[in-house]
């Protein structure tokens, strides 16, 4: 066998793998390589995902805040229709709304992820030919007064578009979940294919090298038995 066969079945043993260079297999290389392309896309991907994914969990947890702070400004709306509570104690109910209604508002202003404000909303590519776009909006809280009658109607609707907007955020997240899935499948899959085609029959690499080994002998063999046959023919000429 030829130096470059013994060579190449010695690097093959010492990577491990069967195709080291395009000379090895020169179709194989091309689809190990564009495998491997699709793998290390895929990887980005599930990246981009995962990313979108803690965005989706930053921006849930800001909601989740403002809901609050809204869930106590609605009980203090329903607690100054008590009859009994005076002026001066509507006016402290009605400080503290405000104060709420301050916190939310700044929430929504000053929320970040990342350095990027929450509802701004981020537009993510999750797969070759797939991009979501999670764009959470909320608008500020204003004018909610315990003695104006419609102060109630304006927080129940302020309610509601938070919890629409992490329902919203929740069906994102499930898709994402599935796209994840998916990539996490194909890498799978396209790793154990490229493997096969790339791989190292171990097994055979070794019975190929005790092969080689064995012709080397023989080569060397027939050398010596050549060079001691020429040596015969000069000693019978002397």
């Amino acid at each position: 066998m030829e130096i470059n066969g013994v060579n190449r079945n010695l690097q093959q043993l010492s990577s491990g793998k069967r195709i080291n260079s395009a000379s090895d297999d020169a179709a194989g290389s091309q689809i190990v390589e564009r495998m491997s392309s699709e793998i290390n896309s895929n990887s980005v991907y599930i990246s981009n995902s995962l990313n979108s994914v803690n965005y989706i969990n930053t921006a849930n947890s800001v909601l989740d805040n403002i809901n609050n702070d809204a869930m106590r400004i609605r009980e203090l709306t329903i607690q100054s229709g008590n009859g009994i509570y005076s002026v001066s104690d509507k006016r402290a109910i009605q400080n503290e709304i405000n104060q709420l209604q301050g916190n939310i508002n700044d929430i929504i202003s000053n929320s970040e992820f990342n350095g990027k404000p929450i509802f701004q909303g981020i537009q993510s590519q999750i797969s070759n030919d797939n991009s979501i776009e999670i764009s959470p909006t909320i608008d500020n809280l204003i004018d909610i007064d315990v003695n104006d009658p419609e102060s109630m109607q304006k927080i129940d609707d302020f309610l509601e578009s938070v919890r629409m907007e992490q329902s919203e955020l929740g069906a994102q997240a499930n898709v994402i979940d599935r796209n994840v899935d998916n990539l996490m499948n194909k890498n799978v899959n396209e790793s154990s294919a490229r493997s096969r085609i790339e791989d190292l029959d171990y097994a055979k690499a070794s019975s190929n090298r005790s092969i080689q080994e064995v012709q080397e002998n023989i080569k060397l063999n027939i050398q010596n038995m050549e060079n001691k046959q020429k040596g015969n023919l000069v000693d019978l000429l002397i």
